[in-house]
This record gives C-alpha cells, sequence and structure tokens, in this order.
C-alpha cells in the first residue's frame, strides 16, 4: 500500500560524495553478499576525527525521542542539519487547542546538539515536532471548516515558539497533517522571527512553506522497504524542477521483517543485531553454534537493499528481512543529489553507528 507524507524544508545543496577515512569495502565496495557477522564487526566502527564532519551536501534531518536518537546527534554532532525532537503533542478538545508534553523540552540537550560545524556552518538547528494526537474525523473536519480554530491553533504554536524555542531553536515541525490556510498564517507569522516551517502532509501548498519532505518508505507488503525505482517513480511524479528544491527524501533506518500470513513487523538494527547475536541451540548442550555467520545477508540490485532469511533453530523458515544499510543510504543520497534534494532520515536511533560514516 502506497503511503507518502511530506515535510519542508531549508536550504537543499547537492551532494558530494566523499571517502571517509574510517569507510570499508563493508559500507562502500563492490561486495553483493555479507554475513551478519560483518554488520556486527563493524556496528561500532566509527572514526572518531571525522564523527562531525559531514561529507555529503545535501541537507539532512533527523526527528529523535529521548528514548531513540538523542545520544546519535550528539554523538555525530554536524552530520544532521536539522534535528527534530518529537516532544510536542496537540489535542483538541471542544473547539479548544492544548499543548501536550512540554516537559519533554530539553533545553540542556538542545545546547549540546547545535552550534557550527569546523566549516562555520550551523548544524543541529532544532525543529521541534508538533503532532495531532487522538483527534478524530469530527475534529478536522471542524478545523478545516472554522477559520477561528485555525487562528487559535496557529496563536498556540506561535506562543510556544517564542517562549522556549526562540532562545534555542530554529523552527518548528507540524506533524502529521495540516491545511493551506493555517500553514499560511503560520508561516508568515515565523519569517520574521528567523524560523522555518517545516510540514508532513500527502498533498502541499507550495507557496506557503520553505520547503517540503517526501518520505516515501514501506514499498509493499512483502518487501523491499523502498525500491529504489519506487522511491525515484515518486519523486519524479509528485514533483517537478521547479518545486524539487522543496523537497526531502524520506529514508528508513528501521528493518521490516515479512512472514505471510503473520502481520509484518518493523525491528530496529539493534533489535536485528540482539537476534544475530543469540546462539543457535543444538541437541548437545555443550556445543552452541554461532548464528550471525550463518546467516548470509543478500543484496538485491534491483531494490537497492539488503535481505536475509529469518530462520528458527530448527531451519525452519519464518519468512524475509530487510534490513537498511550503508550502501543503501549511499544509493538514495545519490538519488538526492540527481533531484537536488535534501534526505530525512526515519530515525537515527533505530540505525547502526556506522551507517552515518557515510553522511
Amino acid at each position: 500500500m502506497l503511503r507518502l507524507v511530506f515535510s519542508c524544508l531549508f536550504l537543499l545543496t547537492t551532494i558530494q560524495c566523499h571517502e571517509n577515512p574510517v569507510t570499508t569495502q563493508l559500507v562502500m565496495g563492490d561486495r553483493k553478499e555479507f554475513t551478519a557477522q560483518d554488520v556486527i564487526d563493524h556496528e561500532h566502527r566509527i572514526d572518531n576525527a571525522t564523527a562531525h564532519t559531514k561529507f555529503s551536501r545535501v541537507a539532512t534531518r533527523s526527528p529523535t525521542t529521548f528514548w531513540q536518537g538523542y545520544d546519535v546527534v550528539k554523538e555525530f554532532k554536524g552530520k544532521f542539519d536539522f534535528v527534530s525532537p518529537v516532544w510536542y503533542g496537540v489535542r483538541r478538545f471542544r473547539g479548544q487547542y492544548v499543548l501536550t508534553d512540554e516537559q519533554d523540552v530539553d533545553k540542556e540537550w538542545m545546547d549540546e546538539v547545535r552550534g557550527k560545524d569546523a566549516r562555520g556552518r550551523k548544524v543541529g538547528k532544532i525543529v521541534p515536532r508538533f503532532q495531532m494526537q487522538d483527534w478524530d474525523v469530527k475534529d478536522y473536519r471542524a478545523f478545516v471548516d472554522m477559520l477561528r480554530e485555525g487562528r487559535e491553533l496557529t496563536k498556540l504554536l506561535l506562543n510556544q515558539i517564542k517562549q522556549v524555542v526562540r532562545p534555542f531553536g530554529h523552527g518548528v515541525q507540524d506533524y502529521p497533517t495540516a491545511f493551506g490556510s493555517v500553514y499560511k498564517s503560520l508561516s508568515k507569522q515565523l519569517r520574521p522571527l528567523g524560523k522555518q516551517l517545516i510540514v508532513v502532509l500527502p498533498a502541499v501548498r507550495m507557496e506557503a512553506i520553505t520547503k517540503v519532505h517526501q518520505a516515501a518508505v514501506e514499498y509493499i507488503e512483502g518487501g523491499p522497504t523502498a525500491f529504489i525505482d519506487w522511491v525515484e517513480d515518486n519523486v519524479a511524479y509528485l514533483s517537478s524542477p521547479e518545486t524539487r528544491g522543496k523537497i526531502m527524501l524520506g529514508m528508513h533506518l528501521y528493518a521490516m521483517h515479512y512472514n505471510p500470513p503473520h502481520t509484518s513487523t518493523a525491528l530496529t538494527m539493534l533489535q536485528v543485531v540482539k537476534r544475530w547475536s543469540e546462539p543457535i541451540e543444538t541437541l548437545d548442550d555443550d556445543v552452541h553454534e554461532d548464528r550471525a555467520k550463518r546467516i548470509i545477508l543478500n543484496w538485491d540490485e534491483q531494490a537497492q537493499e539488503y535481505w536475509y532469511g529469518e530462520m528458527n533453530d530448527d531451519e525452519y523458515t519464518l519468512g524475509k528481512v530487510w534490513i537498511p544499510s550503508a550502501r543503501a543510504i549511499k544509493r538514495r543520497l545519490q538519488l538526492a543529489e540527481d533531484y537536488d534534494m535534501g534526505v530525512a532520515f526515519w530515525e537515527v536511533g533505530q540505525g547502526l553507528d556506522y551507517f552515518y560514516n557515510v553522511l
């Protein structure tokens, strides 16, 4: 099932891929096949000297939560132009709007992730997310039909930005769905504050926002997660040379386990590695086989993604698992370059450390 979201962002340039000193054949070489043990051996292999140096010139953004991604954006400060902490919820009750989870705002963390890189570029610009929570059809209909409600929501968001975000942050993100009149009003009032509007939505009004991000993931039930040609087809169909400067290409950092007729399952790469690290039980209690060395990671040339066959200890097939990789990320960075786009990750806390060597 096709599922597309968008958001907007500021300042896109084209990518220039450089060889990182820690880059290995596992990351960018020509090998199409690895074992899970190869990934385990490299997952924490980063070059501390370049951990804060961004090699790609594509604008990058990453949503983060306090349980996923907070430490990653600090460890790789400089790799991400925009950081979107998942903080705020917007609830509607009898025509009134209330912000929730304000206690999650972490000013000390904001100071740690924002700043300038070695070239003097601003990095780690804070773009907090505002998400509609527990809205039903009636709430959305009232929001669309009543201009007063749009003004009330705009006022609520602006007050929060001025009080909390302004001294520390650089923008605001409204997720997942809002509407043109609110975008226009909000963006008009944000510009004098030096802020950018980032929006995630299924259909966008380009004139109201600064940049747009298209997250093309979850290609089809059964995998792969983001078939490269399908991603490119969506980019070509949903944009034009005039609007591509407002688009960021969504990039998944999670794995998907498909085992029909069971429901597909999203997995973080830490969950995947944990499973790989479990020994295979045998009839001999004193003999334990290494699971990771037996798992072959297969490169799908058409999809430009890796997959492997999940099996239980009795070698009974439990479906396929499609996983992200540094190689797949590099290929999508090249696609972003071809279309003069940026990239947006979902989300850095779900990936492995060595992925960021290619950024």
